[in-house]
């Protein structure tokens, strides 16, 4: 949005989306297990102040983690909340952290399914619309940046948003599931 707003891109489009999950440890010391509000989750976890890893990097993930915590009025801070740690690492890193500490943790969907550990961590909290990272293409301003080759990237996004590419996103599996839902609707082509 801000790259829209100050016209560093010119164009915006939906390719993707992925579901996040809260995961945590089986014994669920906060009691968030089938929770359906990602925010009485996060409530429950700071009051508890059981045990939460994040990743603590610029990833989408953080961000919405972020924005969830500001929506339950808290601030948790490593410095000063011995229950939460930052990995500044990737998710794959940071879910590992989660086992071994039996904490919990927001992943993706993609990840998640991938993670080998899985038997110390389980899914507590899922299908909340906050829990929803989208994939966007940004067009970079050609004025701004004139080393943009604004024909290809367009092609790119064409490419990317095209019936063809958007069927094969929702066509994508990771152990029989579906980590990926593709924004349908940009193109008829």
């Amino acid at each position: 949005k801000a790259l829209l707003e100050d016209q560093s891109a010119v164009d915006r489009h939906d390719m993707m989306y992925a579901e996040l999950l809260i995961v945590g440890p089986k014994a669920d010391p906060a009691s968030i297990k089938g929770m359906v509000s990602a925010i009485d989750a996060f409530k429950a976890i700071a009051a508890s102040e059981s045990l939460f890893i994040s990743r603590g990097d610029k990833s989408g993930i953080y961000r919405i983690e972020r924005r969830l915590w500001r929506e339950v009025k808290s601030d948790p801070d490593p410095a000063r909340d011995s229950w939460y740690t930052r990995t500044e690492a990737d998710m794959r890193t940071t879910l590992g952290l989660a086992a071994a500490k039996s904490a919990y943790t927001l992943t993706d969907m993609a990840t998640w399914l991938r993670f080998n550990n899985q038997r110390k961590l389980e899914i507590l909290v899922s299908d909340d619309p906050r829990l929803m990272l989208r994939y966007v293409l940004l067009m970079p301003n050609p004025k701004k940046f004139p080393a943009v080759d604004e024909r290809n990237a367009k092609s790119l996004i064409e490419y990317l948003t095209s019936r063809a590419i958007q069927r094969q996103i929702g066509a994508f599996k990771i152990g029989g599931s579906l980590p990926f839902s593709p924004h349908y609707g940009l193109k008829d082509n």
